[in-house]
């Protein structure tokens, strides 16, 4: 398995990366599963933590642990939050346990 690996939530494509010993989201394309209009700049600083995203040139990347923490922003509206939860749920259910098996073959 590379580290990169390419997943369907709601037939929108969700590329996930393992790097740096951690799983990270194309932030482009949580930005367009969730629906969020207020401008990619201010979904990504909603993340501030510079362990939540990572961003160089034309790629902005969001931890595990921000997609997390996005999901109880307190600036999100209640849909929203509603959304994005129930994104978080769907990829400690069906992505982390692929990256989990990953880990677990290096040791």
């Amino acid at each position: 398995m590379s580290g990169i690996q390419t997943f369907k939530y709601k037939r929108r494509k969700m590329t996930v990366i393992f790097w740096n010993c951690s799983v990270w989201f194309k932030g482009k394309e949580i930005y367009e599963i969730l629906g969020y209009k207020g401008g990619m700049t201010r979904f990504m600083t909603l993340l501030l933590d510079d362990n939540m995203t990572y961003s160089k040139s034309n790629v902005n990347l969001i931890s595990e642990l921000g997609l997390s923490t996005f999901t109880y922003h307190k600036g999100l509206k209640p849909k929203m939050r509603e959304r994005a939860n129930e994104l978080y749920e769907w990829v400690q259910k069906e992505v982390m346990p692929v990256f989990d098996e990953y880990i677990r073959s290096w040791l």
